[in-house]
């Protein structure tokens, strides 16, 4: 094989790897993107969940505070009889009617705020199901994507491993330029080694000499020589071309 058979060897090597890279990269955004789908769902029934909660702290609240007020009601009935004045019984009749009054409002927004608890709960359900349903969706998904991920990673592994003995025909004296330009190229530019079709690279579709061509062409007159060849690259891209 010449130089070139195996700079293009590498490149369709390296061009599986690439893919296989990119596919490493974007599972775990994919990942992401399927979780941010739940999260809508997710928070809306965390709100929900809460606004339940607030609503049965509030009845729990409301009834403790009621039963203040009835204790404190009976205290002051128990105390009235006691009274030796008219304006100490006016006092403590004025006192009771604002416990009583209080209480009322009390027993009131308790029963206001527990004829609001069954919708709340109802409505909560409501979107733990939406929640989960989605949820049972994308975690199908996403161990579908985690297995997807496992596969591609190992072959990403092996692919790098492999790479190794398809440098080593280049990694040797003769040809080694050759392999580091392709090595510094291949980050920036891609493919890199590219054939010449009438004066044109077909990296940049840009023409060139008609003298690189006719280097080219040198070049595949020296395959046996490798030592002799010259790297042959585009006057626009930097590209390899043969």
């Amino acid at each position: 094989m010449s130089v070139i058979d195996d700079l293009a060897a590498l490149q369709d090597h390296d061009g599986i790897i690439r893919e296989l890279e990119q596919q490493v990269n974007d599972i775990p955004i994919r990942r992401n993107q399927e979780l941010e789908k739940i999260k809508v769902e997710q928070e809306d029934y965390e709100r929900a969940k809460e606004v339940v909660q607030t609503l049965r702290t509030e009845v729990t609240r409301g009834e403790l505070y009621s039963a203040e007020l009835k204790e404190t009601i009976q205290k002051f009935r128990i105390q009235t009889p006691s009274l030796k004045t008219q304006a100490a019984l006016d006092a403590m009749m004025s006192q009771i009617s604002k416990a009583e009054g209080d209480l009322k409002a009390a027993e009131n927004s308790v029963i206001e705020t527990h004829l609001k608890i069954e919708p709340a709960e109802k409505y909560a359900e409501e979107c733990r199901l939406r929640y989960e349903e989605a949820k049972a969706e994308v975690d199908e998904y996403i161990a579908d994507l985690d297995a997807r991920f496992a596969e591609v990673k190992a072959k990403l592994d092996k692919a790098n491993k492999e790479r190794l003995e398809k440098i080593r025909p280049l990694n040797v004296p003769a040809t080694k330029k050759f392999l580091m330009y392709y090595e510094r190229l291949r980050k920036n530019r891609w493919p890199v080694v590219i054939k010449l079709v009438d004066n044109v690279c077909m990296g940049c579709h840009m023409e060139l000499p008609p003298a690189k061509q006719q280097d080219a062409r040198k070049n595949t007159a020296l395959a046996n020589d490798p030592g002799k060849m010259a790297i042959v690259a585009c006057d626009f891209c930097g590209r390899i071309v043969y």
